[in-house]
């Protein structure tokens, strides 16, 4: 491609206009719980990912060699 016809190219160049529908909220209302109303099911989350945490860093856990 000559200088030329990049030049004309960069011209001519213009933006597509944007899809409106990729930046709707895609999250469905029903997936999520309102806190008022889950504060079990929520306490019961904190608690599992409390454990999962507890077992992610414990000796237990198969680790990496140290690289460096």
């Amino acid at each position: 491609m000559s200088l030329a016809a990049a030049e004309e190219a960069v011209k001519s160049w213009h933006a597509k206009s944007a899809n409106p529908d990729a930046n709707e909220d895609a999250a469905k209302a029903e997936w999520g719980e309102d806190a008022a109303t889950s504060s079990g099911a929520q306490k019961e989350n904190v608690a599992l990912v409390s454990r999962a945490q507890a077992l992610l860093t414990s000796s237990v856990t198969m680790r990496a060699p140290p690289t460096g």
